[in-house]
Protein backbone atom coordinates (compact mmCIF):
# COMPACT_ATOMS: atom_id res chain seq x y z
CA UNK A 1 0.00 0.00 0.00
CA UNK A 2 0.71 3.54 -0.18
CA UNK A 3 1.74 5.71 2.83
CA UNK A 4 3.45 8.82 3.49
CA UNK A 5 5.75 8.50 6.57
CA UNK A 6 7.44 10.86 8.76
CA UNK A 7 11.47 10.05 8.92
CA UNK A 8 13.07 13.25 10.23
CA UNK A 9 12.79 16.91 11.50
CA UNK A 10 12.88 19.59 8.34
CA UNK A 11 12.98 16.48 5.92
CA UNK A 12 9.60 16.30 3.78
CA UNK A 13 7.48 13.23 4.15
CA UNK A 14 8.50 10.23 1.68
CA UNK A 15 5.42 8.52 0.00
CA UNK A 16 6.52 4.94 -0.22
CA UNK A 17 5.18 1.15 -1.02
CA UNK A 18 4.55 -0.58 2.89
CA UNK A 19 3.28 -3.47 3.97
CA UNK A 20 -0.56 -3.72 4.70
CA UNK A 21 -1.16 -3.79 8.97
CA UNK A 22 -1.40 -7.44 10.03
CA UNK A 23 -4.46 -7.73 12.04
CA UNK A 24 -4.16 -9.02 15.79
CA UNK A 25 -7.81 -10.94 16.81
CA UNK A 26 -9.46 -8.15 17.82
CA UNK A 27 -8.26 -5.79 15.22
CA UNK A 28 -10.16 -4.03 12.10
CA UNK A 29 -8.42 -3.02 8.81
CA UNK A 30 -9.52 0.14 7.66
CA UNK A 31 -9.14 1.44 3.99
CA UNK A 32 -8.74 5.80 4.64
CA UNK A 33 -11.07 7.64 3.12
CA UNK A 34 -9.91 10.67 4.32
CA UNK A 35 -7.34 12.35 7.11
CA UNK A 36 -6.97 15.88 8.08
CA UNK A 37 -4.16 17.46 8.67
CA UNK A 38 -3.85 18.94 12.22
CA UNK A 39 -1.10 21.78 14.01
CA UNK A 40 -0.01 18.17 15.69
CA UNK A 41 2.01 16.99 12.33
CA UNK A 42 3.27 20.40 11.86
CA UNK A 43 4.58 20.16 15.31
CA UNK A 44 6.23 16.79 14.85
CA UNK A 45 7.58 17.86 10.83
CA UNK A 46 8.72 21.60 11.77
CA UNK A 47 10.05 21.22 15.34
CA UNK A 48 10.94 17.90 15.97
CA UNK A 49 8.19 17.09 18.89
CA UNK A 50 9.29 13.09 19.78
CA UNK A 51 6.42 10.51 18.31
CA UNK A 52 6.65 7.53 20.65
CA UNK A 53 7.19 5.12 18.00
CA UNK A 54 10.28 5.48 16.30
CA UNK A 55 10.54 7.52 12.96
CA UNK A 56 9.77 6.18 10.45
CA UNK A 57 6.13 6.36 11.05
CA UNK A 58 3.02 7.39 9.50
CA UNK A 59 1.48 10.40 10.83
CA UNK A 60 -2.74 11.56 11.01
CA UNK A 61 -4.57 11.15 13.77
CA UNK A 62 -8.30 12.37 12.53
CA UNK A 63 -9.26 9.39 9.89
CA UNK A 64 -12.47 8.15 8.71
CA UNK A 65 -12.80 5.12 6.18
CA UNK A 66 -14.26 1.58 5.41
CA UNK A 67 -13.80 -1.51 7.53
CA UNK A 68 -12.33 -4.00 4.95
CA UNK A 69 -10.99 -6.95 7.30
CA UNK A 70 -11.52 -7.70 10.13
CA UNK A 71 -9.49 -10.24 13.56
CA UNK A 72 -11.39 -13.71 13.90
CA UNK A 73 -12.36 -12.02 17.53
CA UNK A 74 -14.52 -9.20 16.34
CA UNK A 75 -17.62 -8.84 16.81
CA UNK A 76 -20.52 -5.86 16.56
CA UNK A 77 -18.19 -4.36 13.00
CA UNK A 78 -18.24 -5.71 10.09
CA UNK A 79 -16.94 -5.43 6.60
CA UNK A 80 -18.30 -2.90 4.36
CA UNK A 81 -18.93 -0.14 7.76
CA UNK A 82 -17.95 3.28 7.30
CA UNK A 83 -16.21 4.25 10.78
CA UNK A 84 -14.86 6.94 12.36
CA UNK A 85 -11.79 6.88 14.85
CA UNK A 86 -10.92 7.91 17.51
CA UNK A 87 -7.34 10.33 17.97
CA UNK A 88 -7.09 8.16 21.03
CA UNK A 89 -7.17 4.35 21.51
CA UNK A 90 -8.10 3.31 25.41
CA UNK A 91 -7.29 0.81 27.69
CA UNK A 92 -10.24 0.58 29.57
CA UNK A 93 -8.71 -0.47 33.06
CA UNK A 94 -6.63 2.69 34.45
CA UNK A 95 -8.16 4.56 37.01
CA UNK A 96 -9.34 7.71 34.40
CA UNK A 97 -10.73 5.07 32.34
CA UNK A 98 -12.93 3.32 35.24
CA UNK A 99 -14.22 7.30 36.07
CA UNK A 100 -14.91 7.85 32.84
CA UNK A 101 -12.29 10.06 32.02
CA UNK A 102 -10.77 7.83 29.27
CA UNK A 103 -9.02 10.91 27.21
CA UNK A 104 -6.57 10.78 30.20
CA UNK A 105 -6.21 7.27 29.69
CA UNK A 106 -2.79 6.34 31.40
CA UNK A 107 -1.68 3.70 28.87
CA UNK A 108 -3.47 5.66 25.86
CA UNK A 109 -2.38 4.85 22.32
CA UNK A 110 -2.46 7.54 20.21
CA UNK A 111 -2.70 7.43 16.34
CA UNK A 112 0.26 9.06 14.43
CA UNK A 113 1.82 9.02 17.35
CA UNK A 114 2.20 6.06 19.59
CA UNK A 115 1.17 3.87 16.28
CA UNK A 116 0.76 4.40 12.51
CA UNK A 117 -2.04 6.84 11.49
CA UNK A 118 -3.87 7.88 8.36
CA UNK A 119 -1.71 9.46 5.58
CA UNK A 120 -2.01 5.92 4.44
CA UNK A 121 -3.98 3.81 1.92
CA UNK A 122 -5.16 1.57 4.86
CA UNK A 123 -5.00 2.05 8.61
CA UNK A 124 -5.48 -0.69 11.02
CA UNK A 125 -7.70 -0.03 14.85
CA UNK A 126 -9.31 -2.14 17.76
CA UNK A 127 -12.75 -2.89 16.90
CA UNK A 128 -14.04 -1.40 19.98
CA UNK A 129 -12.67 1.85 19.24
CA UNK A 130 -14.45 2.46 15.96
CA UNK A 131 -17.48 4.08 15.96
CA UNK A 132 -19.80 3.64 12.75
CA UNK A 133 -21.16 6.67 11.09
CA UNK A 134 -24.76 6.90 9.74
CA UNK A 135 -25.03 7.13 5.30
CA UNK A 136 -25.80 10.85 5.47
CA UNK A 137 -22.53 11.81 6.87
CA UNK A 138 -19.96 12.48 3.58
CA UNK A 139 -17.27 9.89 4.76
CA UNK A 140 -14.00 12.35 3.30
CA UNK A 141 -15.68 15.04 5.46
CA UNK A 142 -16.40 13.36 8.76
CA UNK A 143 -12.97 12.79 9.37
CA UNK A 144 -12.58 16.19 10.97
CA UNK A 145 -15.18 14.79 13.84
CA UNK A 146 -12.65 12.90 15.15
CA UNK A 147 -10.46 15.76 16.82
CA UNK A 148 -11.44 19.41 15.36
CA UNK A 149 -15.14 18.73 16.84
CA UNK A 150 -14.86 16.48 19.41
CA UNK A 151 -12.00 18.03 21.36
CA UNK A 152 -14.30 21.31 21.81
CA UNK A 153 -17.45 19.72 22.29
CA UNK A 154 -15.73 18.33 25.29
CA UNK A 155 -14.31 21.63 26.02
CA UNK A 156 -17.97 22.99 26.62
CA UNK A 157 -19.68 20.16 28.06
CA UNK A 158 -17.27 18.68 30.80
CA UNK A 159 -14.88 21.25 31.34
CA UNK A 160 -16.63 24.16 30.71
CA UNK A 161 -19.68 23.28 31.65
CA UNK A 162 -21.75 24.97 29.18
CA UNK A 163 -25.94 25.40 29.57
CA UNK A 164 -28.60 26.91 27.94
CA UNK A 165 -28.70 30.91 28.05
CA UNK A 166 -25.20 31.18 29.32
CA UNK A 167 -22.37 33.49 27.46
CA UNK A 168 -19.81 32.36 25.74
CA UNK A 169 -16.96 33.92 24.24
CA UNK A 170 -14.50 32.11 21.82
CA UNK A 171 -11.02 33.65 21.63
CA UNK A 172 -9.49 32.48 18.25
CA UNK A 173 -11.99 31.04 15.61
CA UNK A 174 -9.11 28.45 13.76
CA UNK A 175 -10.49 25.10 13.06
CA UNK A 176 -11.03 24.79 16.87
CA UNK A 177 -12.43 27.94 17.52
CA UNK A 178 -15.27 27.93 14.79
CA UNK A 179 -16.58 24.89 16.09
CA UNK A 180 -16.54 25.98 19.29
CA UNK A 181 -18.86 28.52 17.80
CA UNK A 182 -21.24 25.83 16.20
CA UNK A 183 -21.25 23.49 19.44
CA UNK A 184 -22.28 27.07 21.97
CA UNK A 185 -24.88 27.56 19.61
CA UNK A 186 -25.93 24.70 19.46
CA UNK A 187 -26.00 24.06 22.98
CA UNK A 188 -28.30 27.37 23.30
CA UNK A 189 -25.86 29.70 24.53
CA UNK A 190 -25.16 33.39 23.63
CA UNK A 191 -21.68 33.12 21.46
CA UNK A 192 -19.23 35.91 20.93
CA UNK A 193 -16.54 35.50 18.41
CA UNK A 194 -12.95 36.67 19.08
CA UNK A 195 -10.12 36.22 16.16
CA UNK A 196 -8.01 38.90 14.85
CA UNK A 197 -8.79 37.19 11.03
CA UNK A 198 -12.12 39.44 9.33
CA UNK A 199 -12.63 36.25 7.37
CA UNK A 200 -12.75 33.83 10.57
CA UNK A 201 -15.12 36.28 12.18
CA UNK A 202 -17.72 36.48 9.22
CA UNK A 203 -17.98 32.45 9.10
CA UNK A 204 -18.45 32.54 13.24
CA UNK A 205 -21.24 34.87 12.56
CA UNK A 206 -22.57 33.09 9.31
CA UNK A 207 -22.57 30.06 12.15
CA UNK A 208 -24.39 31.68 14.46
CA UNK A 209 -22.08 33.97 16.62
CA UNK A 210 -24.38 36.33 18.18
CA UNK A 211 -21.16 39.04 18.20
CA UNK A 212 -17.86 39.23 16.66
CA UNK A 213 -15.15 41.09 17.93
CA UNK A 214 -11.26 42.02 16.84
CA UNK A 215 -9.05 40.31 19.51
CA UNK A 216 -6.15 42.73 18.48
CA UNK A 217 -8.07 45.45 19.60
CA UNK A 218 -6.82 46.34 23.87
CA UNK A 219 -9.69 47.29 25.15
CA UNK A 220 -11.80 44.00 23.58
CA UNK A 221 -12.21 42.40 27.33
CA UNK A 222 -13.82 45.70 28.26
CA UNK A 223 -16.00 45.33 25.18
CA UNK A 224 -17.04 42.21 25.85
CA UNK A 225 -17.48 42.88 29.31
CA UNK A 226 -19.91 45.98 27.99
CA UNK A 227 -21.74 43.57 25.99
CA UNK A 228 -22.23 40.70 28.27
CA UNK A 229 -23.61 43.33 31.75
CA UNK A 230 -19.85 42.29 33.71
CA UNK A 231 -18.14 39.45 30.97
CA UNK A 232 -19.42 35.92 29.81
CA UNK A 233 -20.39 32.91 31.87
CA UNK A 234 -17.86 31.21 30.13
CA UNK A 235 -14.64 31.82 28.06
CA UNK A 236 -12.96 29.37 25.76
CA UNK A 237 -9.58 29.98 24.64
CA UNK A 238 -8.88 28.27 21.15
CA UNK A 239 -5.68 30.45 20.01
CA UNK A 240 -3.17 29.33 22.78
CA UNK A 241 -1.20 32.84 22.75
CA UNK A 242 -0.47 34.75 26.03
CA UNK A 243 -2.14 37.77 24.79
CA UNK A 244 -5.37 35.64 24.04
CA UNK A 245 -5.14 34.30 27.22
CA UNK A 246 -4.78 37.55 29.30
CA UNK A 247 -7.49 38.97 27.38
CA UNK A 248 -9.74 36.25 27.38
CA UNK A 249 -9.09 35.71 31.56
CA UNK A 250 -9.44 39.99 31.38
CA UNK A 251 -13.33 39.33 29.86
CA UNK A 252 -14.84 37.00 32.52
CA UNK A 253 -17.34 37.83 34.75
CA UNK A 254 -17.00 37.43 38.56
CA UNK A 255 -17.78 33.85 39.15
CA UNK A 256 -16.93 32.78 35.40
CA UNK A 257 -14.87 30.04 33.68
CA UNK A 258 -12.35 29.79 31.38
CA UNK A 259 -11.51 26.83 29.57
CA UNK A 260 -7.95 26.28 27.54
CA UNK A 261 -8.19 24.20 24.19
CA UNK A 262 -5.01 26.21 22.51
CA UNK A 263 -1.76 25.17 23.68
CA UNK A 264 0.51 28.13 25.04
CA UNK A 265 3.83 27.92 23.92
CA UNK A 266 5.10 30.65 26.23
CA UNK A 267 4.34 31.52 30.56
CA UNK A 268 1.14 33.17 31.09
CA UNK A 269 0.71 35.13 34.40
CA UNK A 270 -2.80 35.19 35.50
CA UNK A 271 -3.81 37.26 39.32
CA UNK A 272 -5.08 34.24 41.40
CA UNK A 273 -5.46 36.38 43.95
CA UNK A 274 -8.95 37.56 41.53
CA UNK A 275 -9.59 33.65 40.82
CA UNK A 276 -9.62 34.05 44.66
CA UNK A 277 -11.61 36.63 45.05
CA UNK A 278 -13.85 36.10 42.61
CA UNK A 279 -14.10 32.80 42.21
CA UNK A 280 -13.22 32.43 38.45
CA UNK A 281 -12.55 28.79 37.61
CA UNK A 282 -9.71 27.67 34.64
CA UNK A 283 -9.68 24.57 33.28
CA UNK A 284 -7.85 22.43 30.96
CA UNK A 285 -9.32 20.45 27.75
CA UNK A 286 -7.26 17.68 26.04
CA UNK A 287 -9.68 15.17 23.28
CA UNK A 288 -12.99 13.93 23.87
CA UNK A 289 -14.02 10.75 26.27
CA UNK A 290 -14.79 8.17 23.33
CA UNK A 291 -18.45 8.29 25.15
CA UNK A 292 -18.84 11.23 23.08
CA UNK A 293 -18.48 10.62 19.98
CA UNK A 294 -21.79 9.05 19.32
CA UNK A 295 -23.60 12.45 20.39
CA UNK A 296 -20.98 14.57 18.21
CA UNK A 297 -22.00 12.20 15.20
CA UNK A 298 -25.79 12.86 16.17
CA UNK A 299 -25.30 16.85 16.11
CA UNK A 300 -23.17 16.51 12.84
CA UNK A 301 -26.32 14.14 11.22
CA UNK A 302 -28.67 16.58 12.78
CA UNK A 303 -27.04 19.80 11.04
CA UNK A 304 -26.36 21.48 14.66
CA UNK A 305 -22.90 21.46 13.56
CA UNK A 306 -21.73 21.85 9.89
CA UNK A 307 -18.51 20.64 8.17
CA UNK A 308 -19.06 22.00 4.93
CA UNK A 309 -18.05 25.76 6.21
CA UNK A 310 -15.00 24.47 7.94
CA UNK A 311 -13.07 22.54 5.18
CA UNK A 312 -10.79 24.36 2.74
CA UNK A 313 -10.05 21.72 0.50
CA UNK A 314 -8.71 18.04 -0.12
CA UNK A 315 -5.48 16.54 -1.96
CA UNK A 316 -4.29 13.06 -2.33
CA UNK A 317 -1.95 11.56 -0.29
CA UNK A 318 1.15 11.91 -2.92
CA UNK A 319 0.63 15.66 -2.40
CA UNK A 320 0.96 15.83 1.23
CA UNK A 321 3.81 17.69 1.81
CA UNK A 322 2.56 20.36 -0.46
CA UNK A 323 -0.60 20.23 1.39
CA UNK A 324 1.82 20.65 4.68
CA UNK A 325 2.72 23.55 3.29
CA UNK A 326 -0.18 25.33 2.46
CA UNK A 327 -1.61 24.55 5.91
CA UNK A 328 1.55 25.83 7.37
CA UNK A 329 0.45 29.23 5.52
CA UNK A 330 -3.37 29.52 6.06
CA UNK A 331 -5.43 28.71 8.83
CA UNK A 332 -8.53 29.30 7.33
CA UNK A 333 -10.11 25.63 7.10
CA UNK A 334 -9.34 22.17 7.68
CA UNK A 335 -6.97 20.65 4.74
CA UNK A 336 -8.31 16.95 4.34
CA UNK A 337 -5.85 14.12 3.00
CA UNK A 338 -7.91 11.64 0.36
CA UNK A 339 -5.48 8.53 -0.16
Amino acid sequence: MKAARFYERGKPIVVEDIEVPKLYPDEVLIRVAGCGICSTEIAHVDLGAPTVKNPPIVLGHEISGTIVDKGYNVTGADKGDRVLLPVYFTCGKCPNCRTGRENLCYNMKILGNHVDGGFAEYTKAPAKDVFVLPPDIPLEDACIITDCVTTPYHALVHQAQVHPGDVVAVFGCGNLGINAVQLGVAMGATVIAVDTVPKRLELAAELGAADTLDGSAETVADEIKRLTFGGPDVVVDCAGTKESLEKAYESLRVGGRLCLIGAPQEEVALNFLNMMYFETEISGALGCRPADYPRVINLVRQHKVKLDPVIDQKMGLESINEALTVYRQSHEGKLIITP
